[in-house]
């Protein structure tokens, strides 16, 4: 991936705080565009266009289960600090922290999802 900047680290902490802003509003729409803007900017900073491209083709879906997830405001704030710990981990310079704080998000939105909708609506 690219290196990241200073520029980023402003821009990470806009979008961490829109999040937390939607959160303590109630505002769901506002939530999922914070969550759209940080996930378009993570896979921005790998650098890598075949990542970029495949999520922007799958986004109508994966926005979709967004939606899902953070509707419940109660899980919305673990998630974002979710993200926080994985910005945190990358500016550090912990990239393997960070894999793993990325797994971990990517693995519990999975089972929450699936818990929520069962397993007939694949």
């Amino acid at each position: 991936g690219q290196r990241i900047t200073d520029k980023d680290r402003a821009q990470a902490d806009k979008v961490i705080a829109a999040g937390y802003r939607a959160i303590k509003r109630g505002n769901l729409v506002g939530l999922i565009s914070a969550d759209m803007q940080f996930h378009e900017m993570i896979y921005a900073w790998c650098g890598n266009p075949v990542v970029e491209m495949l999520m922007k083709t799958n986004w109508h879906h994966i926005r979709r289960s967004m939606g899902e997830r953070l509707r419940d405001l109660q899980v919305a704030q673990p998630v974002w600090d979710e993200h926080v710990t994985i910005i945190d981990h990358l500016f550090a310079g912990r990239v393997e922290e960070a894999a793993v704080a990325m797994e971990g998000h990517i693995s519990s939105a999975y089972q929450a999802l699936d818990t929520a909708t069962g397993p007939d609506t694949a």
